[in-house]
């Protein structure tokens, strides 16, 4: 089997997470160094952050297959060939819910028609083209046949068996996909399943037999409670072949698994199935529009309501400086570790002087995977009399005490100079300090001073 990993598309849906230029590299460079074999990176025709996105994971890596999302329609398949990817995802539903509240003014015959259409606009623009009917799972036989039979004959490169709202057993897995491989023998066949009912990773083991490829993200990230895990997955198949996974393979595990949970700020419990936040919340436009219309469309519990999550928007750096810190009177400063309680968190508290040149312990350039908060009190009346200069990915900002500052998990942070005196409190989200800090490889690429153009005319 081989692993389409969509970190980068689908792990973009989870509430609360959106993927920039720098977050894109780092999690496409540990993909390649995991060893996946095709990289989904976001709807390029969706947003200029998609298609940027698309360009700088090319750019950085030329050898690798790069497939990005598109609707049925050209405007999106344009806008994927011009992002930079050699592949496109094309996807479109055609059962009956579908129809019912997402193409209303559609006969299946016109659905058919687009799907191939489509197809064989993207080949014309020299895509490889992967075909997904969105919600296999949930449509006739017959109705997928005759759409997969469409999508090959306009030249698909692979077919791909969804099941959207996670409403399958492995073994009902196995037997549609069994069937399948009947109707098409030498056909490129990838499945993509959701994580609605915990059952993802259970039923892309259970098809091993019957399929080609199986598409993935980095800790399950997805809409609603995501989808298969590529680490998990990628871990059975290498305990099933040789009965066991090297240290080697664990160390890249946990670097990878910590990169994506830092950059997404998004923690695993939050989408458990059912009982999860997340659970029953959509947040994709699309899945959002249609939930509007009725929640069938993308939830396995016909009769559960579930809510429509906001959209997501990049984080805006500079809200996270505040320099209206209240303080309320009488409090004492303590400095907390887990050596005192077994809090999980640390709390440390520095002493600036008065010289500017004295080196403090957050002088140094670096990423942590889990949140930060820095408080600034001044020794002047009001807590006023201290300055700071710091850069977060890149940007810099002027704090002025009493101030406060936020640093979202894996935000490149370092204090350039302090003047003034006072007293820096750090409280970080993590028992031990030194086990939150991310080692980021120096990107070859370089954001700061390279124009964007230029990356994406690289790819």
């Amino acid at each position: 089997m081989k692993v389409i990993d969509c970190t980068l598309r689908e792990g973009n849906q989870s509430p609360n997470v959106i993927w920039g230029n720098r977050e894109s590299y780092h999690i496409s460079q540990g993909l390649v160094d995991y060893g996946v074999d095709c990289i989904e990176v976001g709807h390029p025709y969706a947003s200029k952050l998609d298609r940027e996105n698309v360009g700088i994971v090319t750019a950085a890596n030329p050898n690798m297959s790069i497939l990005a999302h598109a609707r049925a329609v050209e405007s999106d398949i344009t806008a994927v060939k011009e992002s930079g990817a050699n592949w496109v995802g094309i996807f479109m539903a055609t059962n009956k819910i579908a129809r019912s509240f997402k193409f209303r003014n559609k006969s299946t015959d016109d659905i058919l028609d687009q799907i191939e259409a489509s197809i064989r606009y993207a080949k014309l623009l020299q895509l490889q083209v992967r075909f997904t009917l969105e919600d296999t799972s949930r449509t006739d036989l017959d109705l997928q046949i005759k759409a997969y039979e469409r999508a090959l004959r306009a030249g698909a490169d692979r077919i791909c068996y969804s099941d959207t709202v996670g409403i399958l057993q492995p073994y009902q897995a196995a037997s549609a996909l069994a069937k399948l491989r009947n109707f098409f023998p030498t056909s490129s066949i990838e499945v993509h399943f959701h994580n609605d009912r915990g059952l993802a990773l259970a039923n892309a083991l259970a098809v091993e037999n019957y399929a080609d490829w199986v598409s993935t993200s980095v800790n399950g990230i997805g809409e609603r409670c995501g989808i298969t895990d590529t680490i998990a997955y990628m871990s059975n198949l290498s305990f099933n072949e040789r009965g066991t996974v090297s240290s080697e393979e664990i160390a890249k595990s946990r670097s990878l698994s910590q990169i994506v949970h830092a950059f997404g700020r998004n923690s695993v419990i939050d989408r458990a199935p059912i009982v999860g936040e997340f659970a029953f919340t959509h947040c994709s436009k699309l899945h959002r529009s249609a939930y509007k219309k009725s929640n069938r469309a993308y939830c396995w519990l016909p009769d559960f309501e579930g809510q429509a999550g906001h959209e997501n928007v990049p984080l805006d750096l500079g809200e996270l400086v505040k320099t209206d810190v209240e303080i309320e009177p009488g409090i004492e400063n303590h400095l907390t570790t887990d050596s005192y309680y077994s809090i999980g968190q640390t709390c440390t508290v520095t002493q600036i002087k008065p010289s500017a040149n004295d080196m403090h312990p957050f002088s140094d350039l670096k990423s942590l995977n889990c949140d930060s908060l820095f408080l600034l009190f001044g020794c002047e009346d009001g807590k006023s009399g201290l300055n700071a200069a710091v850069f977060l990915n890149g940007e810099r900002f002027e704090l002025q005490s009493p101030a406060s500052l936020f640093v979202p998990s894996g935000v490149e942070y370092c204090f350039e100079s302090f003047s003034g005196a006072g007293l820096v409190i750090n409280h970080v989200l993590n028992a031990k300090k030194t086990r939150s800090l991310m080692n980021l490889r120096k990107p070859h690429i370089d954001f700061d001073t390279q124009p964007l153009s230029a990356l994406v005319e690289q790819g």
